[in-house]
């Protein structure tokens, strides 16, 4: 599986955000996206990454008030490239040798796309032909749902895999208020 077939299937559109844009206007690209990140670009050059992570170690730092906060103040310069041509096995190797959540995907050192971690584990669901979970509600019920039985038998001999089985569902209810 190439990195060009996971930014097919997610859509390839990156949201950049100049670095002299205000933090606040960065929070709320991220809202009205709906994404984990923005590439933080200037003069066609990708300087690193903003998410909300960022935002909200900023926000801490600077006592609830991003008003003169720039993204450059706060953006992440750890830009760790790949190739669209790039097999997934790679990807996974970056992400695991280097503290980063998300690779730039360059073609001729143009962006073209951005690959999170999660893009990573959701293909290789895919891959394996395991049905992913829609949503966190789903990830915690998974010892009383469906995915156990239909797991290839490889992961049903590992030890955690049977203590799912003998587990009831959790249920719980989360609520998170953010003000910015």
């Amino acid at each position: 599986m190439s990195i060009q077939a996971i930014l097919y299937a997610r859509g390839n559109e990156v949201v950049t955000i100049s670095p002299g844009a205000p933090a606040a206007e960065a929070a709320e690209m991220l809202a009205v996206h709906n994404i984990a990140a923005l590439a933080v670009v200037e003069a066609g050059a990708i300087l690193g990454f903003v998410s909300g992570h960022e935002i909200i170690q900023a926000w801490s730092r600077h006592h609830h008030d991003l008003s003169a906060v720039t993204v450059r103040d706060i953006l992440d310069p750890g830009v760790v490239s790949v190739s669209p041509d790039d097999s997934l096995k790679r990807v996974m190797t970056l992400f695991v040798r280097h503290p980063i959540r998300h690779v730039a995907v360059l073609r001729d050192g143009k962006l073209v796309g951005l690959i999170s971690a999660a893009d990573v584990a959701r293909q290789l669901i895919e891959d394996f032909g395991l049905k992913a979970p829609s949503s966190a509600a789903a990830v915690l019920q998974i010892g009383g749902g469906a995915w156990p039985s239909a797991a290839p038998r490889r992961f049903k001999s590992a030890p955690f895999f049977h203590s799912l089985k003998q587990h009831q569902p959790i249920r719980t209810e989360a609520h998170v208020e953010t003000r910015l």
